[in-house]
């Protein structure tokens, strides 16, 4: 008797830039023309990043400076293809109406500093 194994269909990709797609400012080898079949496959696709020292829209700036095609359907160019761990806090915040607080001076802190 022989059993066929079929893996399961693919509804999307998950993929981590750093490290898999680029290694600092430089993709890695054929990741850019990768990107491009992908994108032509039609399988939806998202980037991730856990840095929690660039926010996304550093990271799209740097991703396009490298040659990738990141898209948008509107808004900031590429936010919508490339999820940060910044981008996320910030989505959070936001839908707990919470807003941008600066903090002019540490002798104003609640807690001693």
């Amino acid at each position: 008797m022989t059993v066929t194994h079929c893996r399961p269909f693919i509804r999307a990709l998950l993929i981590d830039l750093s490290g898999n797609i680029h290694v600092g400012s430089t993709p890695t080898h054929g990741a850019v023309q990768a990107l491009q079949r992908l994108r032509e496959s039609g399988i939806p696709f998202r980037f991730c990043s856990n840095t929690s020292k660039e926010s996304t829209g550093s990271l799209v700036t740097r991703l396009v400076g490298m040659g990738f095609d990141v898209q948008s359907n509107g808004g900031d160019a590429g936010r919508e293809e490339v999820w940060t761990s910044i981008g996320a806090v910030k989505r959070v915040a936001g839908s707990m109406g919470l807003k941008r607080w600066v903090q002019t001076s540490f002798s104003s802190l609640p807690f001693p500093v």
